[in-house]
């Protein structure tokens, strides 16, 4: 369990298996659940900004639909957030206990890699910055200007954009 007040906001974008179904089931048996229905393919960038816009809370955390992301994390996420102070955290595939990682091997190199380059580069503390499993505060939404990404670039437009406000990641 979470221990503070949530909601949830599940994006269907217009998949083919039965999570619109599921959802709408769940949405009626608890009101913190809400579904977005969207039409068409619209990739994972527009959906996270629909389930940003629709979102209510101060704080936002983004899980993937697959389950890749374990929610048992959100709490270790919440107290970064909430008692240590940090505007931004993100979680990693590439740590000690870190979960999630690539099935193609090359497409894991490459994903490390580009994560290992961004963080050299920028000195953005993650080494997973395409990962996208983040939580953040609100006013970081508020204060980054425009997302721009429609696609799975978004996390990583996220958390740069943040790095160089100077949010605490």
């Amino acid at each position: 369990p979470i221990p503070v007040e949530y909601e949830i906001i599940v994006v269907d974008d217009n998949s083919s298996d039965s999570t619109g179904d599921v959802v709408s089931r769940e949405c009626e048996k608890d009101g913190r659940i809400r579904l977005i229905a969207s039409k068409g393919g619209h990739g994972l960038g527009k959906s996270l900004k629909k389930g940003f816009n629709a979102s209510k809370g101060d704080i936002i955390a983004v899980l993937t639909g697959d389950l890749s992301d374990d929610p048992k994390d959100i709490p270790i996420m919440l107290k970064k957030i909430r008692d240590e102070g940090y505007d931004f955290v993100c979680a990693s595939r590439y740590i000690k206990g870190g979960v999630g990682r690539q099935i193609n091997v090359i497409k894991e190199f490459f994903s490390k890699s580009l994560g290992r380059a961004i963080h050299i580069i920028t000195k953005v503390p993650t080494l997973d910055p395409t990962n996208a499993y983040k939580m953040f505060r609100r006013n970081v939404l508020k204060n980054i200007g425009p997302i721009n990404s429609d696609r799975y670039t978004l996390g990583l437009e996220l958390v740069l954009k943040a790095h160089k406000q100077g949010f605490r990641i």
